[in-house]
């Protein structure tokens, strides 16, 4: 083996994709060989070694949903024998046959796409629906050493991909604090936590606290100001005199406003883990999550589960006349999602790929 490589989507710094990317890094530096890692950005596919980046070509352009593909190809010149490749984007077609492939698979694109057509107008919707076709053929012909997926449900639909040396689960790692601060918990403000995205389903928090003007309602959200989806919610939160908006906080204020919060509001559909729902539960929140997706295997037994948005508001209303505040759940979360376990269980299935 002559180095790792780490090929990922973006080298965007929030949100889970990077958490497990900065825990496979610490992972991979146990071998003790040299690492490159590429990914895309502004435009462009990077590979960067030792600190010292190199451009290895745009993307152009080419439609979101082949971005992983080009960036595999334009890889292809750069790789050299002996080299094991680690895709965190999940797709390792069109990487070099003759190299081991380890994939860590976050969901199944096509799927995504597939669910993505909810909120999609209906002009993109035949467009989601080709995406998904390409990428149902891109899954099933990728055929890595093996396939980490980051849970059951992702596992289930994954059943189309292949891998020579089988198919896993290893959940994501969970940020932890040290300690989880013995503080006064209120019904306000309901808390959330996440990227400010369609699939998100924001609009559904604004129209909790439409439904629920007595209480004051946090949205913690990441994402670039800039961006319209993001400048167009910010705009319609704005007209809600009970919600907040706080982008992109620190750990350390996203920590003190779990901690202070009894209610934590969760409103994806098809949530494929969910790092922001086992930090609520490690701080004691009671959780309102839809039932279906990832999120509920790892979700404490207290969850309020949910369907529809009238639902919802039956498990809101439930869980804020709840006098009883639910237990800190961080040593069962720590013990479960920790970046130690996540780290060596990552080391042990590459050792024994590499091996055999």
């Amino acid at each position: 083996m002559k180095r790792f490589v780490l090929v990922r989507r973006d080298n965007y710094p929030e949100g889970g994709a990077y958490v497990v990317a900065c825990s496979i890094l610490k992972a991979v530096q146990r071998f003790n060989v040299p690492i490159a890692d590429s990914y895309v950005e502004r435009g462009r596919v990077i590979i960067e070694t030792d600190g010292e980046k190199k451009d290895v070509g745009g993307i152009g352009v080419l439609p979101p949903f082949l971005h992983g593909l080009w960036q595999n190809y334009l890889l292809r010149v750069h790789l050299r024998d002996g080299d094991v490749l680690i895709a965190e984007n999940g797709i390792s077609l069109l990487l070099p046959r003759r190299l081991k492939k380890i994939v860590y698979v976050h969901h199944s694109f096509a799927f995504r796409y597939i669910d993505d057509m909810l909120w999609k107008p209906a002009l993109r919707k035949a467009a989601n629906l080709a995406a998904a076709l390409v990428f149902f053929c891109v899954e099933m012909l990728q055929h890595p050493d093996v396939l980490m997926f980051n849970s059951r449900y992702s596992l289930k639909r994954g059943g189309h991909m292949r891998a020579r040396k089988g198919k896993t689960v290893l959940y994501p790692p969970v940020p932890m604090p040290a300690t989880v601060p013995a503080v006064e918990k209120h019904v306000s403000p309901i808390v959330s936590l996440g990227r400010i995205h369609p699939e998100k389903r924001h609009w559904l928090q604004l129209e909790m606290a439409r439904r629920f003007p007595q209480y004051e309602f946090v949205i913690i959200g990441f994402g670039y100001k800039g961006d319209p989806y993001v400048q167009h919610f910010l705009e319609q939160a704005a007209a809600l005199p009970n919600v907040t908006v706080k982008m992109n906080c620190s750990d350390r204020e996203i920590e003190e406003y779990l901690s202070g919060a009894r209610i934590f509001l969760h409103t994806m559909r098809g949530e494929h883990f969910g790092i922001a729902i086992a930090q609520a539960a490690a701080h004691g929140c009671t959780i309102l999550l839809h039932r279906r997706g990832g999120a509920p295997e790892i979700a404490p037994a207290a969850t309020l589960l949910w369907e529809d948005v009238d639902e919802l508001e039956n498990a809101l209303r439930r869980a804020a006349q709840d006098s009883a505040p639910q237990p800190s759940g961080r040593e069962e979360i720590a013990e479960k999602f920790s970046t130690k376990k996540f780290e060596e269980s990552f080391y042990g299935i590459v050792s024994n790929a590499l091996a055999t």
